[in-house]
């Protein structure tokens, strides 16, 4: 059982699902008809070769990187902290000004140089879960 719901909050209207989750209710954000697109409406370039070597490499960084179970406490909303800060500095007195700008660079990436600087980055070992083996993704939404 669950029950559909529109609320306000922020200036914007949402349309969410409320549902029973353990002994609570979970709140989970859903979209609205004209929100969403048919994958046939995206606009992909139709001609593109992908080695067997750029596939291999994207597979091998996704395995590196995924998880077994999602733990929220890895995560924190950068912006808010961002925001957070510029307002103490406020309360402090301080002047805040509006950092520049840098012009967009246009650069003409590689795939599989960004592949192997990616994998690179990330090291050898995959992360750990805490129940390695035995944990299932969770479905989350906001």
């Amino acid at each position: 059982m669950a029950g559909i719901v529109r609320y306000a909050a922020r200036g914007k209207g949402y349309l969410v699902m409320i549902r029973p989750m353990g002994d609570g209710l979970a709140m989970e954000q859903l979209h609205y008809a004209d929100d969403l697109r048919s994958f046939d409406e995206v606009n992909l370039p139709e001609d593109v070769e992908v080695q067997d070597a750029e596939v291999d490499l994207a597979v091998q960084i996704i395995e590196q990187v995924s998880v077994d179970e999602y733990d929220p406490a890895k995560y924190s909303d950068e912006v808010k902290s961002r925001v957070l800060e510029l307002i103490q500095e406020k309360v402090e007195g301080n002047d805040i000004t509006e950092a520049p700008t840098a012009p967009a660079e246009e650069k003409i990436v590689d795939l599989m140089d960004a592949l192997k600087a990616t994998l690179a980055s990330k090291g050898d070992e995959k992360p750990k879960s805490a129940k390695q083996g035995k944990g299932r993704l969770k479905s989350v939404s906001s």
